[in-house]
C-alpha cells in the first residue's frame, strides 16, 4: 500500500459519519462508524479484512484529541496496516490478547528518502517503523505484531548504507519525553536474506532519542517491557540515547534473535534486565555510541541465557557514580567461553551468584567476581555487531 493511497483513504474516513458520545472538552471527531466506534473515552476498532491504516490512524487521532486517559481498543482478528504515527498520546492501546489480536504490515511500505530521521515521522516523512509514538504516556497491551514478507519496505537507506528493505522497528517510542509500558505483547519477524542482519525486522520495540541533527537530544521518561515475547528479529527491546529515565525489561521471552536487549548512551538512568528467558546470539549487549555511561546503574539479575554469549558490557563508566550488579543469572547453556565480558572501560561491577562453571572475562578496573570462573584475558570473543538503526 503506497503512502498516496493511505492518505486518500484517511481523507475519506474523515468524511464519514461522526462518533456517538463525547468526552468533555474534546472536539467532535469523525471516523468510519462501520469499523470505529466510540464510548466515552474508549475508541474501538474492528478489522476490515483488507487495509486498516485509515481506521487505526483515525482512532489514535481521536484518542489524542480526547485527552489523557483515552483508550484505543482493537477487537480480535487480523489488522493490516501501513505506518501509523501518533503524537502526544496519553493513554492505552490494547488488543483482545496476543493470540487474538494480530497486526500485520501491508506490503511495500514507503519510507522517506535521504536523512528522514532529522525530522519526526509523519505521513509525508514516513520512517521505517510500523508504529511511531512521539512523546506522551503510552501503554501497549495484549496484542501481537507480525512483520511479514521478505522485503516489507520499498527501500530506504541511512548513513550511506546500501538500500535496506527490512523494517527498522515494529514500534518506536521517541521524542523529548515519553513514558512507555509494554505488557503481554508478541512481536514476530522472519528470517530473510537481508544483508545486514538476516531478518525482515531489525528491532521489535525501540525506545530512543534519535530525531534531529547530531548531537541528537536524548529521550527522557520511562521504558517498561514486561511479560512479552520476541521471535525472529535482530534485537528484541533495545534502547539508545537515554537520559533521566528508568528502564525495566522483565519476565520476557526472546527466541531466535541476535540480541535480546542492547543499549547505548545513558545518563542519570537506571537499567534493569531481570527474570527473562533468552535464546540469542548475545543476551545483553551494552556499548558506547556517542557518549559514556554517566551517573547510572545497571542490574542484570535472575535471567536464563542460552545461545552463543550471555552478557557483554562495553560501556565506558564515566565518573564515580555508576553502579553495576550482575547477579543470579543462569548461563550454563551459553556456548561461548567466556559467557560474560566486562569491557576495559567498566569499573566497580559486581558479578555474583552465576555458578562456578560460568566464566567471566574482566578487562575493567575494580570489578568484583564472586563465585564465577575468571577467564584468560588472552582469549576474547569477537565483539558483537551493533544492531540499532543508528549504526
Amino acid at each position: 500500500m503506497s503512502i498516496r493511497t493511505g492518505l486518500s483513504t484517511i481523507f475519506a474516513c474523515m468524511l464519514a459519519a461522526p462518533f456517538a458520545g463525547s468526552v468533555s472538552a474534546a472536539p467532535p471527531m469523525t471516523c468510519d462508524a462501520t469499523y470505529v466506534s466510540r464510548s466515552r473515552h474508549v475508541f474501538t476498532v474492528k478489522p476490515t479484512g483488507s487495509a486498516d491504516t485509515a481506521n487505526l490512524q483515525c482512532a489514535f487521532d481521536a484518542a489524542v484529541a480526547a485527552g489523557a486517559g483515552a483508550e484505543v481498543r482493537l477487537t480480535h482478528g487480523e489488522f493490516h496496516t501501513a505506518q501509523i504515527v501518533v503524537n502526544n498520546f496519553h493513554g492505552r492501546w490494547q488488543g483482545a490478547g496476543m493470540d487474538r489480536t494480530v497486526i500485520i504490515n501491508l506490503p511495500n511500505l514507503v519510507v522517506g528518502v535521504g536523512d528522514f530521521y532529522v525530522n519526526p515521522p509523519s505521513a509525508s516523512n514516513p520512517h521505517p517503523f510500523l508504529f511511531s509514538f512521539i512523546n506522551g504516556d503510552v501503554s501497549v497491551l495484549d496484542l501481537a505484531i507480525k512483520i511479514a514478507g521478505v522485503e516489507p519496505t520499498t527501500g530506504w537507506t541511512i548513513y550511506g548504507l546500501p538500500i535496506i528493505k527490512s523494517l527498522a522497528a515494529a514500534i518506536a517510542f521517541e521524542g523529548s519525553h515519553i513514558d512507555v509500558h509494554v505488557d503481554h505483547i508478541m512481536v514476530t519477524g522472519e528470517v530473510t536474506n537481508d544483508y545486514l542482519y538476516g531478518y525482515n525486522l531489525y528491532n521489535g520495540i525501540y525506545y530512543e532519542g534519535f530525531i534531529g541533527t547530531s548531537p541528537q537530544p536524548p529521550v527522557t521518561g520511562s521504558y517498561y517491557v514486561t511479560n512479552s515475547k520476541f521471535y525472529s528479529m535482530a534485537s528484541g527491546s533495545p534502547w539508545y540515547n537515554v537520559a533521566n529515565s528508568k528502564i525495566v525489561i522483565s519476565n520476557n521471552v526472546y527466541d531466535g534473535v541476535m540480541s535480546a536487549s542492547e543499549g547505548s548512551d545513558l545518563a542519570n538512568t537506571t537499567y534493569e534486565f531481570s527474570q527473562n528467558k533468552v535464546n540469542a546470539a548475545i543476551g545483553v549487549s551494552l556499548y558506547d555510541a556517542s557518549f559514556n555511561m554517566q551517573s547510572s546503574s545497571l542490574l542484570i539479575k535472575n535471567n536464563e541465557f542460552r545461545g552463543n554469549m550471555g552478557i557483554d558490557i562495553e560501556l565506558t563508566f564515566f565518573g564515580e557514580e555508576n553502579r553495576c550488579l550482575i547477579e543470579g543469572n543462569n548461563l550454563q547453556k551459553v556456548i561461548s567461553d567466556p559467557s560474560i565480558v566486562l569491557g576495559p572501560a567498566t569499573k566497580g561491577c559486581v558479578v555474583k551468584g552465576v555458578g562456578n562453571k560460568t566464566s567471566v572475562l574482566d578487562l575493567g578496573t575494580g570489578n568484583t567476581i564472586i563465585g564465577g570462573n575468571r577467564h584468560d584475558k588472552g582469549d576474547r570473543p569477537k565483539p558483537h555487531t551493533l544492531i540499532a538503526m543508528h549504526k
